[in-house]
């Protein structure tokens, strides 16, 4: 990988509820060890798991420090601002934000836009000498993307810097190759873009971290009246100040007065959609003059993951067409010719599971995805295949996938029933059995005995087929009674029958004991249930945490259980 990235997750505060695993769209995220760990050369830094943590476990490294440190020690420091800070900073002129940056020691505050300008000027030639399909490069998170998961589309990226990256090699052509020039905007993955090699950009401030930063050193917009005299450096403009919203600057009249009328545009925002049409151009033949606008971002950077989303996007939009900067200067606008230009090169990400790991994956989850395929998209996967890949790879835990858990959670209370000495069954809705064990047959004679010799676990069987106490078993399931019990002969044997509520109108549970057995076998009952309990409390407590219950239909079961031996017990 040719940057690092700037999120990580906090070991501490991590809850494993793996919301940002499922959010992720490109699924740079693993889960090992009982830890959520960011997978490098997979992230785009396009923040959509810092959005989504409920446990604000996931964050964006700060770069407050190192801009504080570069201001002690250099002489020459600019502010390279983006224009989305006017819908940020509402209500502020820009002479005042102006001020503020200069004092947290900033000696010049430049427009980021003057970046688009240049930008803009080498996207026209490069279009201009080829009919080819040519997607933007504004979106630092869109290329990224491109080049890990759809390598061969890298080619297609206009071979140019960003603006931010245009605007400090401006910047450094201006006041010095020793300038430090420290952009301010929304996007987390400008910080990436710092981290390369050859960048002209020292740091990266988040519009969130730059109001942290203020706070810190106690600038306040209500102490700063204003100055007029301090204007954007070196020079102004109000050219560009869209660009950093979808057909800002590559819109149909661009293309008309660049002389590009042949060339058709195209904008998508948020990565599932353009996940799509990705895919569609790596199959597809490429369109030709074409040119593609992406943004990561649902909004575009108006509603980058470093920004505090106050207003409305709407109420954004409105501010931004209406954007103007300090005083604008009669001369036109005179810009050195620099060179921009970036090749853009794949980095893809191998994959060594074979076929057999993944059907190995499929099995470990019970899942037959020739005859039962899921593909529910809990576990934040399009298909069961997509996850059992990831589980091959080790970068799931299986307990992600709730039909892991229900089935975990199943074969765990199977384990239970046949343990018990006392015979239990439950009863679905339409009286019939849902699971038994081998003493409630037993306990009720020989031809149910048959039965479950036949029929292991008695599914599926009507209950009248065993117990003439239908009545009994409809006061508890529809009659709204918790709990019935009655002593009942059956031929030679005085059995306690226990009937009680697991669910209403749609599940019961039946417990049938031998009224002359050893009434320690009881506390018995009690001490191995207890147990089973306690051990599987976590996966109970998994499931009702990711479909939304209260109490799982297994801990209430096993509780009454439990409370209806106890009864008998005392």
């Amino acid at each position: 990988m040719n940057r690092q990235t700037p999120i990580t997750i906090s070991k501490n505060n991590c809850e494993n509820c793996f919301k940002c695993i499922r959010e992720c769209d490109v699924k740079a995220i693993n889960y090992n060890q009982s830890q959520a760990q960011v997978v490098e050369d997979r992230c785009i830094s396009c923040g959509i798991c810092v959005e989504h943590c409920p446990a604000k476990a996931i964050t964006v490294r700060s770069d407050i420090e190192k801009v504080k440190k570069a201001i002690k020690n250099n002489s020459t420091i600019v502010a390279s601002l983006s224009p989305g800070w006017i819908t940020e900073f509402k209500n502020i002129e820009p002479h005042r934000m102006i001020e503020a940056l200069k004092l947290l020691g900033f000696t010049h505050v430049s427009q980021t836009s003057i970046g688009a300008t240049l930008v803009k000027q080498q996207v026209v030639d490069i279009l201009s000498q080829s009919d080819d399909c040519y997607i933007s490069n504004l979106c630092p998170s869109i290329t990224e993307m491109i080049n890990t998961y759809y390598p061969s589309l890298s080619k297609h990226i206009v071979g140019v810097v960003t603006p931010a990256e245009a605007h400090a090699t401006y910047i450094k052509r201006v006041y010095g190759n020793d300038t430090i020039v420290i952009t301010i905007d929304s996007c987390v993955a400008t910080k990436s873009c710092a981290e390369e090699e050859d960048s002209n950009i020292y740091a990266s401030l988040t519009f969130e971290e730059l109001r942290e930063y203020m706070n810190d050193q106690h600038v306040d917009f209500e102490y700063i009246p204003g100055n007029k005299t301090y204007k954007f450096e070196p020079i102004t403009t109000t050219t560009d100040n869209q660009y950093i919203q979808p057909r800002g600057t590559y819109n149909t009249d661009f293309f008309n007065e660049s002389s590009l009328q042949n060339y058709t545009i195209y904008d998508y925002v948020g990565i599932p959609r353009i996940q799509n049409i990705l895919s569609a151009l790596e199959t597809e033949e490429m369109p030709k003059n074409t040119f593609i606008e992406l943004f990561a971002c649902k909004d575009g950077c108006l509603s980058g993951t470093g920004c505090i989303d106050s207003i409305n996007f709407i109420t954004k939009r409105r501010i931004m067409s209406g954007y103007k900067s300090c005083e604008i200067k009669a001369e036109s606008l005179s810009l050195p010719v620099l060179d921009l230009r970036k090749e853009y090169i794949p980095t893809p990400i191998i994959s060594t599971v074979t076929e057999d790991d993944i059907t190995s994956a499929l099995n470990s989850l019970y899942i037959d995805q020739s005859k039962d395929p899921k593909n529910c998209g809990s576990c934040g996967y399009n298909s069961c295949r997509s996850f059992a890949s990831a589980l091959a790879k080790k970068e799931v835990d299986p307990f992600m996938c709730v039909h892991y858990q229900k089935k975990s959670a199943q074969n765990k209370f199977k384990l239970l029933l046949h343990e018990l000495s006392s015979g239990v069954a439950i009863v679905g809705q339409n009286m019939k059995i849902v699971e038994a064990n081998r003493n409630f047959a037993s306990l009720l004679g020989a031809d149910p005995k048959i039965l479950f010799d036949t029929s292991p676990d008695m599914s599926g069987i009507e209950v009248s087929r065993l117990l003439a106490h239908q009545n009994l078993i409809s006061e508890c399931m529809i009659g709204g009674k918790d709990k019935i019990e009655k002593d009942i002969q059956i031929k030679d044997k005085m059995v306690r029958l226990t009937i009680f509520t697991i669910q209403q109108n749609k599940m019961v549970g039946i417990i049938v004991r031998n009224r002359f057995l050893n009434e320690v076998k009881n506390a018995d009952i009690i001490q191995r249930t207890n147990k089973v309990i306690t051990d599987n409390l976590e996966t109970v407590q998994q499931i009702a945490y990711l479909l939304g219950e209260n109490a799982s239909k297994t801990e209430a079961m096993l509780n009454s259980i439990i409370e209806s031996q106890s009864l008998h017990y005392e």
